[in-house]
């Protein structure tokens, strides 16, 4: 982190996954809403049973967590399709 407060540091730190909402939210959640972390505001993409994006924020630090779900946004893409997809298109 900058120690300037003239410079803003509010980059998150994606965490991707696919086909991960269930796990998203029966594993981490509980455990990233406490005391020291929470949900951002307008940081919830999707309802309880679809989650597409999930940004967490810790207090003390102010680092934010963002868990992205492509599983949800690529839904007529298999996981290997996916990956492809970012790559340069070869299969290797």
């Amino acid at each position: 982190m900058c120690d300037d407060p003239n410079i803003p540091y509010e980059i998150p730190v994606p965490v991707v996954g696919f086909n991960s909402a269930h796990f998203n939210m029966i594993f981490l959640l509980p455990y990233l809403t406490n005391k020291d972390w929470h949900i951002v505001p307008g940081g919830y993409l999707g309802d309880f049973s679809h989650i597409m994006r999930v940004e967490v924020k810790y207090k003390i630090s102010n680092v934010k967590i963002q868990f992205l779900d492509i599983g949800m946004i690529m839904t007529k893409m298999s996981s290997k399709e996916a990956v492809q997809s970012f790559g340069d298109g070869k299969k290797e």
